[in-house]
């Protein structure tokens, strides 16, 4: 258990460094680390050995040669900014990063947690690739406490977030593992008898096609628009009601290759990095060229051919063709065989299905509040720690 620590209240510009320590002192970041830009690192790359590349979300390559030799907290420059990564040892990192040469005032990991507290949005710049300055990080006010403080400090939250870290894990397997028992089931379920007749998709629906984009001012907000139009961004294995883009009569009715699907209609992506992906419509909407739709279906329901077509996703993937724009065209979704039962056996394992499935997203659901709740909790006791709020004067690492 932690401990209030009674400190006297120092009024400050930045609520986060309200009541720090009277001992304490607040300094810009640029008086205790120096910053240096990383580099590209493409002509340096190695496939075995070398030293690590450093980007926004780790390690993702290897080098010939090393840029820095110590411990360092690395910051994004440009795109991802908000993720501070501490490192030690040889590395490299990209010329999307700062890296930091900390000064002998301040313990690498404290500064770490310190980095992690700041809000990254007041120093970064409103175009489409969010930059920011080591300038403006530099003059980023950040409380110091004495050397020795800072690294019980850094050893204290070491041993907290691990803790901490463990149970997002955890909670993050329970997912992986209820999603991995959901697949199995639903592929269980789908193959079933092998004497239920193995029929092409092209014999279970009345109508099978697409659609198009037109022009971009004819396309309207949501609820504009008389018609919903459908993207491959909206297939997520949901039903579809309202789309994020819609049309107008006029424009359905002078473009022939727009064609409105019915209630009850199940769309498939075909092209990039959405392929595969599913939805069904639950109002009358058209769509776009990457989606392929099966509508009017006869000896067959939408939800079992859904289900059907989500077990065969692996399948579907490796049927997919092109090397940039990977793509499965209509001709290979219209041949696709799956089983199909006698309607009311449909009926009685969909309902089956949807009402596993409906237990597993209730436990999906518990599990992500669980993750964000920890993180809250994480960056709550970082930020508590690093100004003062709590004693750690008893704790040290093991």
């Amino acid at each position: 258990m932690t401990s209030a620590r009674p400190a006297t209240s120092r009024r400050s510009t930045e609520p986060w460094l309200e009541d720090l320590p009277e001992h304490w002192t607040v300094v810009p970041m640029q008086r205790v680390v120096r910053f240096g830009n990383g580099a590209d690192y493409k002509d340096l790359e190695v496939s075995k050995g070398g030293y690590p590349v450093y980007g926004s979300g780790g390690i993702f390559s290897r080098a010939s040669t090393y840029l820095y030799d110590g411990e360092s907290v690395l910051f994004g420059r440009k795109g991802t900014i908000d993720r501070p990564l501490y490192v030690r040892g040889k590395f490299w990192t990209v010329d999307t990063m700062y890296f930091t040469v900390p000064s002998p005032a301040v313990f690498p990991k404290y500064l770490y947690y310190v980095a992690t507290t700041i809000p990254f949005g007041y120093y970064t710049t409103s175009t489409a690739l969010p930059s920011m300055t080591s300038s403006d990080l530099g003059r980023h006010r950040m409380p110091l406490p004495p050397l020795g403080e800072q690294r019980r400090i850094a050893d204290f939250l070491d041993a907290e977030t691990a803790q901490i870290d463990a149970l997002i894990a955890e909670q993050g397997h329970f997912i992986a593992l209820l999603r991995e028992r959901r697949t199995t089931e639903i592929a269980r379920v789908v193959q079933g008898d092998p004497t239920w007749p193995l029929l092409r998709l092209s014999w279970l629906f009345n109508r099978i096609g697409s659609g198009t984009t037109p022009p971009a001012d004819s396309i309207l907000p949501a609820g504009q628009g008389s018609h919903q139009w459908v993207t491959t961004s909206e297939l997520r294995e949901v039903g579809i009601t309202e789309t994020k883009q819609t049309l107008s009569e006029g424009t359905v009715r002078s473009t022939p290759a727009l064609r409105v699907f019915p209630a009850g209609t199940l769309l498939i992506a075909m092209y990039g990095a959405t392929i595969g992906r599913l939805g069904w419509l639950e109002t009358a909407a058209t769509t776009n060229q990457a989606c392929c739709a099966f509508a009017e279906p006869r000896g067959v329901t939408t939800r079992w051919a859904y289900y059907c077509l989500l077990a065969a996703k692996p399948a579907l993937l490796l049927l997919a063709s092109g090397g940039g724009q990977p793509n499965i065209n209509q001709d290979k979704l219209r041949s696709m065989r799956i089983r199909v039962p006698p309607l009311g056996e449909q009926n009685r394992l969909t309902a089956y299905l949807d009402t596993q499935g409906a237990r597993v997203d209730a436990l999906i659901a518990e599990a992500e509040h669980n993750i964000a709740l920890s993180k809250e909790r994480k960056a709550a006791l970082i930020t508590a720690a690093v100004t003062g709020r709590i004693d750690v004067s008893t704790r040290s690492a093991a």
